[in-house]
């Protein structure tokens, strides 16, 4: 029998365009100005809000808050690095919140307030510790320190990034699920809005 967690992240897959619509049109009234001050306009948040709720029904079908947890948390330390405000993530996680509450069954509900709270938990966490709140998993920002490091060509230095991890007690299946895979769409979203080239994709793909 589907869980009630699956069947609410394929419930998210089978309408994320409609969501991330309502979310982008929710986002631009309440922060209009703000988004003007950021180059946030419609098709940005729209564009945010499906890689969102791609990682968080993934998570939902495998049960798994710490993924969709992490992965917040490693999406706001590469807005920094892009020197966008933490206010962003917070804005993003409440609209994900009415979005889906407002357009799902009530069934539902008990399931998105846990996940979400979840990721504001390990988001304040990690403000508190200065480190990821799970022990022997990725730091926080070795997602985005991994995607400029390869992007900038260096693949030994981004490999070894990967292996000090690993060394230090960070497991393979983490790897893959909160660096490779987040990467990897990241990377391929990039290339689709014109901010890196095909060859950047190609060389990030390979040597991921």
């Amino acid at each position: 029998m589907m869980t009630l967690e699956k069947q609410l992240g394929e419930a998210i897959y089978s309408q994320i365009n409609q969501l991330s619509d309502r979310m982008a049109a929710l986002q631009q009234t309440q922060r209009a100005e703000i988004s003007h001050q950021y180059s946030l306009n419609d098709p940005k948040y729209r564009e945010y809000g499906q890689y969102d709720l791609y990682q968080l029904a993934e998570a939902m079908i495998a049960n798994n808050q710490p993924q969709f947890a992490r992965y917040i948390v490693c999406q706001r330390a590469m807005l920094r690095g892009h020197k966008v405000p933490d206010f962003f993530t917070e804005l993003q996680l409440q609209t994900e919140q009415t979005v889906l509450t407002g357009s799902l069954s009530a069934d539902y509900h008990p399931v998105i307030d846990r996940f979400l709270q979840a990721a504001r938990d390990a988001l304040h966490e990690t403000e508190k510790t200065g480190q990821s709140s799970t022990q022997n998993t990725p730091p926080a920002d070795l997602l985005a320190r991994y995607m400029e490091t390869l992007l900038a060509g260096n693949r030994e230095e981004a490999a070894g990034l990967v292996m000090q991890a690993v060394d230090n007690g960070v497991s393979i299946r983490d790897i893959y699920l909160d660096v490779f895979k987040p990467g990897l769409y990241e990377v391929g979203r990039l290339w689709q809005s014109g901010r890196i080239t095909v060859a950047h994709e190609h060389y990030f793909s390979a040597a991921t």
